[in-house]
């Protein structure tokens, strides 16, 4: 294998596959790596299939991951094309069965081997003795099994990046600035911060007053820059409502078009946990669901308000599904003559 410095790609079967830009992310909350992919020609994206195993090498570290979908798309404005491979560790497939067993007397440790299936496991936390019988799963998946057992020490599963699993304390909150990186990543051209809430952005939460409390309406808007002096603003509401105009209070250049209402598929790969999921538009018709993990069942949602979230009816389970869903939105066109960056404010007028 050829020695690459500072250069991102993926090792697909001997063959390095160039990439335009990645994503890779792992928390607290979630036991595996999960990327992203862009990949720069077509000729490797028809090679990569769902299911193959990769091998994505970031700053000189390598994570051994699996493929879990891919999607290709075409911008209409540029013709702009798409080429997308969704990775993520390999310790997925501890989702994929379900177990029901009562133990015998086996350490901690012991009987989160006994369901992993082969993995290896970084054992950083207390083993402890579990008495014959105390310790029984009914239906669960063996890293939900694992993932019990470490809660009840006070303590998180991840996924190394060679692929195995590791069980460890995690840093007090107080001692997080001060713990010295596991690792660092030098060159890195772009750097994102955000919150749990911040898949959008240019955007605003609008209360009616004649609304009762549940029934809030909400509108995220998202603007997407077409070229120099044009874009589109995308306004997404939840429930759907139209009685709504644009306003903005910028420079004086800026014109707003009539807007259409347009519709788009998203497709996510998402991870539910006690039966409930969230992806990143507001559901108008959900399309398709394929299960990575064990199928859980058909996931409904509230249609009439659009919902944002997934739930599977009388399910606690864990599982990864990649889900195919229809978003409809109102996109008003944008046209400017600022010769310089400026922060516009846009604002959603309820009539």
């Amino acid at each position: 294998m050829p020695i690459i410095l500072n250069r991102n790609y993926l090792w697909h079967k001997n063959k390095s596959v160039e990439l335009l830009d990645l994503t890779l992310a792992q928390d607290w909350d979630t036991y595996l790596w999960t990327g992203s992919c862009r990949l720069a020609y077509l000729a490797d994206y028809m090679r990569v299939r769902i299911g193959d195993l990769v091998v994505l090498y970031l700053q000189g570290f390598s994570y051994s991951l699996i493929v879990q979908s891919r999607s290709h798309s075409v911008e209409g404005q540029t013709g702009a094309i798409h080429l997308i491979v969704r990775v993520s560790s390999l310790t997925v497939r501890l989702a994929e069965e379900k177990i029901t067993k009562t133990w015998n007397a086996m350490t901690a440790l012991s009987i989160c081997k006994d369901v992993a299936k082969g993995f290896d496991i970084e054992w950083q936390i207390i083993n402890w003795l579990i008495p014959a019988g105390r310790f029984t799963v009914f239906d669960q998946t063996p890293i939900e099994i694992i993932r019990r057992i470490a809660k009840a020490a006070g303590a998180i599963v991840q996924t190394t990046r060679e692929g195995k699993l590791r069980v460890q304390y995690q840093t007090a909150f107080k001692k997080r600035c001060a713990a010295p990186p596991s690792r660092v990543y030098t060159h890195i051209f772009l750097f994102k911060e955000e919150s749990p809430h911040g898949q959008y952005y240019n955007a605003c939460i609008i209360s009616d007053g004649e609304e009762r409390e549940n029934e809030e309406r909400h509108y995220f808007a998202q603007y997407i820059e077409l070229n120099r002096y044009s874009g589109t603003l995308s306004v997404y509401s939840q429930p759907w409502h139209d009685q709504f105009t644009i306003v903005h209070a910028g420079h004086k250049s800026i014109r707003i078009g009539t807007a259409q209402i347009k519709y788009r598929t998203e497709t996510e790969q998402v991870e539910f946990k006690a039966g409930l999921a969230t992806v990143s538009y507001p559901i108008y018709r959900l399309q398709r669901v394929k299960w990575q993990s064990k199928n859980l069942g058909s996931p409904v949602w509230q249609s009439d308000r659009q919902e944002l979230k997934l739930t599977v009816s009388g399910i606690n389970g864990y599982g990864l599904a990649q889900v195919d869903y229809l978003v409809r939105r109102f996109e008003f066109p944008i046209k400017h003559r600022l010769t310089h960056p400026q922060t516009t404010q846009f604002l959603v007028i309820l009539l």
